[in-house]
């Protein structure tokens, strides 16, 4: 039995961080000006070694391959899992690729690292804790089209323990 197609996404850096920041003033406090001194700070970031972002249509029953270097090993991710232009509900699941989509004794996908209704809004996220396999590559299945955005944060080698 064949798994689901799968993409293969390289991990760069976000669409538009060549550009400078906005210098409008913008409503929110503190918070906001935290998270554009910060969005600023990423310009031109080295994408081994830092934050990166990957951002792919992805099909129905597919699943996206992003290779982060540093989780070589097996290490665990830590970033952001968010989806836009979705028409209808559905979820996307976290995996290492190597492992391949995990179900249960049914033969069901077993768990969702992110659910979204797109009658409601076409744009859902979550955060993002997931484990890599050991050639650092993490694959995210989603049941109904979605335009998956993945911002990786960050990389430990402590791994996962199920509670």
């Amino acid at each position: 039995m064949t798994g689901p197609a799968q993409q293969q996404a390289p991990v760069g850096p976000p669409a538009g961080a060549d550009r400078a920041p906005s210098r409008r003033r913008r409503r929110g406090g503190p918070f906001v000006a935290l998270a554009l001194a910060l969005a600023s700070a990423y310009v031109g970031i080295d994408t081994v070694a830092g934050p990166a972002t990957v951002s792919a249509i992805v099909p129905a029953g597919t699943s996206l391959t992003v290779h982060v270097p540093a989780a070589v090993g097996g290490k665990t991710v830590f970033g952001n899992l968010a989806v836009d232009q979705v028409i209808s509900g559905g979820f996307v699941t976290a995996y290492p690729c190597a492992s391949g989509v995990p179900k249960d004794g049914n033969g069901n996908i077993s768990r969702a690292d992110l659910n979204y209704s797109g009658e409601i809004t076409p744009v859902w996220s979550n955060r993002l804790i997931a484990q890599a396999d050991a050639a650092g590559n993490v694959c995210f299945y989603t049941i109904t089209t979605a335009h998956l955005i993945i911002d990786i944060n960050g990389v430990t080698d402590t791994g996962i323990t199920p509670i």
